[in-house]
């Protein structure tokens, strides 16, 4: 099995790209300066309620610009993505950022 590759459901075309599977390996090299960038423009963009900001890695508007910024992919390209595979995305970011990935399976299919 492959670390931090997510597989999608199914081919994913987006502006003339297909995908089939999302590397998700760049993750491990954020730093906690930029996971706090991404959550000042989560907060600033998608008007949170303070209550929201303890659990701001659970908000997809959080998570697409996270995977955006690391994987260098436009928003729009995650918002694409069939809602089966946006889950998987989601939850595979939690876990890693919970430090829960490695102690699982790498791949979730």
């Amino acid at each position: 099995m492959k670390k931090n590759i997510l597989k999608l459901s199914k081919p994913f075309t987006f502006e003339g790209e297909t995908y089939t599977e999302l590397n998700l390996a760049a993750l491990e090299d954020i730093t906690g300066q930029q996971l706090c960038e991404v959550e000042k423009t989560v907060k600033r963009q998608y008007d949170l309620m303070p209550v929201d900001y303890e659990t701001i890695e659970y908000n997809l508007n959080y998570i697409f610009l996270l995977c955006s910024f690391v994987l260098n992919k436009p928003i729009e390209f995650f918002q694409s993505l069939p809602s089966s595979d946006v889950i998987k995305l989601k939850y595979k970011v939690i876990r890693f950022l919970a430090g829960m990935e490695s102690e699982e399976s790498s791949e979730v299919s």
